[in-house]
């Protein structure tokens, strides 16, 4: 089974991490969750049909898991193939993983490490499990801190991804570790400074020139997050702003990275803006950046109105090859997030909603899509237990059934 992430064939990490402060006080008083609980990243998956993921909470020391789906028979079982410890090791990753074509796992977590600001692992498969090695340790500074996005790794086997802290001034930064020996060196490739150039970047996405591609949550000429693209020129990149959110018609503080399809378009959510009658600052949009030129054309695809058609899109979307893009919502009128698809219609996109939510079955990730047209996410709550789930929808026509693959459980 082979597993899509975008229309092209571009380094594309899905998602970032919302901010939620380690494990609430109510995990803290639960019993131990040794499977884990609040999945907030994506979903990636092998080619035998595995799953893979993280829960930012659980595990033996309530610091979240990484965990694998197996196939077996009509149903998945699930194996949790680390459980992180907090400081100095890693804790609450929020992003999905990076594999590579040896089995290693690459992510991220948001706090731990040495000096509690987060970390890059490693996970490698060992004949019976897998071993953990902390790649490199944030410490809050001028080198970053808090990453809560996922990686993305280059042909040299080099790893790039954002923190949305430290810096210069602590408005993040885009950071890359390079192979030396068994270790990793970390450099900064672009330090934000809160101001036009934005604050709070996303997941990276990257061409074949070696250019990178983000949102911010914040800043650029509105407050609102800007696109941003970073090129590399000698050691060093150069930023150009793409597009300034307005919080307006156009969208505000984007939370997510972008996708790409075979023309090279942009394509990516804001959380806020768009519909100004929902809510007091809008309920975000789905908008798309078109080349031209030397430059962009920036066009709304979806203004979501908050009602049936859902609200507050924080994760990614993916394109497929006819152009079809899927997301999620993390709200609506009377459900608690929804799955999309936007069909293209000659020069507009048809919307229309595959699945509403029920209970506490919001999604905070984007959904991957397999070679059969089914999609596959995860809820951070919600699930036989309330503590999350992973599910798949499958298409029937034009409808979508869901199945329920594994509910995290204490």
């Amino acid at each position: 089974m082979v597993f899509k992430l975008s229309g092209i064939a571009l380094l594309a990490a899905l998602s970032c991490g919302v901010l939620t402060q380690g494990a609430d006080a109510a995990s803290l008083n639960a019993p131990l969750r040794l499977d884990g609980a609040s999945p907030k990243g994506p979903l990636i998956g092998d080619s035998s049909g595995a799953l893979y993921g993280t829960t930012q909470t659980g595990g033996g020391s309530e610091w979240g898991t990484v965990f694998k789906l197996t196939p077996n028979g009509s149903g998945y079982r699930e194996s949790v193939l680390y459980q992180f410890k907090g400081k100095p090791d890693g804790g609450d990753p929020m992003a999905g993983l990076l594999g590579n074509n040896a089995g290693a796992l690459f992510g991220t977590t948001w706090v731990g490490g040495t000096a509690d600001r987060g970390s890059v692992f490693k996970l490698t498969p060992n004949g019976t499990g897998y071993s953990e090695k902390v790649l490199y340790s944030f410490q809050g500074g001028s080198d970053g801190g808090s990453p809560q996005c996922t990686l993305i790794e280059d042909a040299h086997g080099g790893l790039y991804g954002t923190a949305s802290g430290g810096g210069d001034i602590g408005q993040g930064v885009v950071f890359k570790l390079t192979r030396n020996g068994n270790a990793y060196l970390e450099s900064v490739l672009y330090s934000f400074q809160g101001g036009a150039d934005g604050a709070g970047p996303s997941s990276l996405l990257a061409d074949s020139s070696g250019a990178l591609y983000a949102t911010t949550s914040g800043g650029g000429a509105f407050g609102k997050g800007i696109v941003f693209k970073l090129t590399p020129n000698g050691n060093q990149y150069s930023e150009s702003i793409l597009f300034n959110f307005d919080g307006r018609s156009g969208g505000g503080e984007p939370s997510a990275s972008l996708s790409a399809d075979a023309a090279g378009a942009l394509y990516g959510t804001a959380v806020n803006g768009g519909d100004p009658f929902c809510a007091q600052a809008g309920c975000g949009s789905v908008f798309k950046l078109s080349p031209s030129g030397g430059g962009y054309n920036a066009s709304v695809l979806h203004t979501f109105g908050g009602g049936s058609d859902g609200k507050w899109p924080f994760a990614a979307v993916i394109v497929d090859s006819s152009g079809s893009v899927y997301g999620t919502t993390r709200g609506g009128d009377a459900v608690p997030g929804t799955v999309f698809k936007l069909t293209p219609n000659g020069n507009d996109y048809s919307y229309h909603v595959i699945h509403r939510f029920t209970g506490r079955d919001f999604p905070y990730a984007a959904v991957i899509e397999d070679g059969l047209g089914a999609l596959y996410g995860t809820t951070v709550y919600g699930g036989t237990y309330g503590i999350g789930s992973v599910y798949k929808l499958t298409p029937h026509g034009v409808k979508y059934g869901e199945r329920i693959l594994h509910s995290f459980h204490p």
